[in-house]
């Protein structure tokens, strides 16, 4: 009878838990309560809540991301338990696990504080009094590693390792605590962080044969270890100018470990790819293109020998376009380009199908190119994008700015660039408007883009209108709400260019006026932008007196903003000073800004 009572007590435990699994996370909360409150009214004759009952609630919350209420659940718990009543429902380390997952999915202000504030309350667990099951084990230490790393916070996903080694858990850092604090370096992209990455991995090297030459196995680097190492070396190229090279260095020794038979770190398509991508960043037009074809002749001819790890694939081939951008190679380029299309067409394997990254990096191939016709070849890509049927290859405010830059670049040269130029933006627009796809929508870019090629065109003097007619657009939709047309730096400074070079009488005040517009945007000037409305003011000839007095607030507005003049400012004041019967001491105060100059 006992076994039978049991049995059936099994399982009705089993339907109430698979039930509870069943219903959302608020509907499984009241009904869990529900049965407390059963179990508090009739003890004998209602089912007992459980600690497992709570963990299929918890859980259910930190799927959602539902932060306070399993918080609260835990609370509940805790008050539970602390009744004496309920001493079966301590807290354990999977409740907490479940709610520090549930603040990390959240991402709340101030969730990371909130997730640390748990885990201090797991450590505290420490005396034979306390809730020794709930203190944090190794899976949890490595969770918030990884969600630190996630979050960008790198200097405290590394604290965490001193964190682990110091607890009264007697947890140690495994390999997945050092991969964690690897991937916050290489996702952070500061400068330093490749180098302390491969600080870090050396320790692990030196840690993993520490005693006695006995391996420690839980901290041995992997494949994983190193592909992040390599991956915060192409991370600091522009911090590092030898970053790509390292990259390499790392991906010869994976290849001289494993050829000496460490299995655990032999190099697959993504240490290549990395260290491909690496050289593609380095801006070493000298050797990135060729270190790129060398990479890839090396991954093909170990695949064709029977190695399926290090099979080029879409993201390899993208990379290695982008290093031939670099080396200015548009022949290599287009027959790689060609190559990647006739083996998508034979095999149908989407790992190699041409993407939308592809296609712009081919783009900006011939951007680089200096070719003639480079603007029509690229022109042809982005057009042939748009007509595809394949989502994978449409079009993006990229691809559009990008050909339209070639045509600003040639707008001295070429009598048809502005033409070519308003033609793309009316198809970006035209899209948008038709299809509402943000891949499409226009940007600050490349109203600033476009512009730049009217300043470029055919004079100031005719531009200036079109110019300012796209500025004053692109301020109207940045305060309607749109932020993706707020005006920056590089559009106040091509607006302030066309009008100081227009020779027009109102030049002076239209700049006065963008000014005043800069510090509504929250835009600080700087000196060439200042240097802009003093050579404005210089185009003044009706009223030179208050063009002087204009220039010179201006000058003291540089003073009083830190903002350094330099030989132009010199120059075109020089200009303005000497135009005035008024200006008094000329050589005493280029003497004077000379000196400030000099300072």
């Amino acid at each position: 009878n006992n076994n039978n009572n049991n049995n059936n007590n099994n399982k009705i435990i089993h339907n109430f838990h698979t039930n509870l699994r069943k219903l959302p996370a608020r509907e499984a909360e009241d009904k869990l309560f529900h049965t407390v409150h059963q179990y508090e009214v009739d003890p004998e004759n209602s089912l007992r809540p459980l600690p497992h009952s709570f963990s299929i609630v918890l859980n259910s919350y930190a799927q959602m991301g539902a932060a306070r209420e399993a918080q609260a659940l835990l609370d509940v718990m805790h008050h539970l338990y602390g009744e004496g009543k309920y001493h079966w429902l301590r807290p354990q380390v999977a409740h907490y696990s479940s709610v520090i997952n549930a603040w990390m999915r959240s991402g709340e202000a101030g969730y990371l504080d909130q997730v640390d504030g748990l885990l201090q309350e797991m450590e505290d667990f420490s005396s034979p009094s306390c809730l020794s099951s709930a203190r944090p084990n190794q899976i949890v230490y490595n969770k918030v590693i990884h969600g630190l790393a996630k979050a960008g916070e790198l200097e405290r996903a590394e604290h965490m390792l001193e964190r682990i080694s110091s607890s009264s858990s007697r947890c140690v850092p495994d390999i997945i605590s050092f991969n964690g604090v690897l991937h916050a370096l290489a996702k952070s992209g500061k400068r330093g962080s490749a180098q302390r990455a491969e600080e870090i991995l050396q320790r692990l090297e030196v840690m993993h044969y520490e005693q006695n030459s006995n391996a420690n196995e839980i901290v041995r680097p992997d494949l994983y270890t190193y592909n992040t190492v390599i991956d915060a070396w192409a991370k600091s190229c522009k911090y590092e100018p030898d970053a790509a090279e390292r990259a390499e260095a790392l991906l010869r020794r994976m290849e001289e470990m494993h050829a000496s038979g460490n299995k655990s770190v032999k190099p697959d398509t993504v240490s290549y790819t990395t260290v491909i991508d690496a050289w593609s960043k380095s801006g070493n037009k000298a050797v990135a293109g060729e270190r790129a074809d060398a990479l890839l002749k090396s991954m093909d001819d170990m695949f064709l020998s029977g190695n399926e790890d290090v099979k080029p694939n879409a993201f390899t081939f993208t990379a290695c376009l982008n290093a031939f951008a670099v080396s200015n190679d548009p022949t290599r380029a287009e027959a790689l380009f060609e190559r990647m299309h006739r083996m998508f067409e034979a095999t149908g394997n989407e790992d190699i199908q041409p993407s939308v990254e592809t296609y712009n990096a081919m783009i900006k191939v011939w951007a680089h190119s200096g070719r003639d016709d480079a603007p029509e070849r690229a022109q042809a890509l982005l057009f042939s994008m748009n007509e595809s049927s394949k989502p994978v290859i449409m079009p993006n405010v990229i691809s559009f700015n990008t050909v339209l830059n070639m045509w600003a670049s040639r707008a001295c040269t070429r009598p048809d660039a502005v033409e070519r130029a308003e033609d793309i933006v009316k198809l970006m627009e035209s899209l948008y408007e038709d299809k509402g796809d943000p891949r499409y929508k226009p940007n600050e870019r490349t109203y600033t883009t476009l512009m730049k090629c009217w300043l470029r065109s055919s004079g100031a003097r005719d531009a200036v209108e079109r110019v300012d007619n796209l500025f004053e657009v692109m301020r109207k939709m940045y305060h309607g709400g749109d932020s993706d047309f707020k005006p920056n730096h590089i559009s106040y400074l091509t607006v302030m260019i066309a009008w100081a070079k227009c020779e027009r009488t109102g030049a002076g005040r239209r700049t006065e006026e963008l000014l005043s517009q800069m510090q509504m945007d929250g835009v600080r000037p700087n000196t060439a932008i200042i240097n802009c409305a003093i050579e404005a003011w210089s185009q003044c000839t009706n009223n030179v007196d208050e063009a002087v007095f204009q220039a010179e607030k201006l000058l003291f507005t540089m003073n009083e903003m830190d903002i350094q003049p330099n030989e132009k400012t010199l120059k075109v004041m020089h200009k303005i000073w000497l135009r005035s019967s008024k200006s008094t001491n000329v050589s005493d105060k280029i003497i004077a800004l000379r000196d400030k100059l000099a300072k």
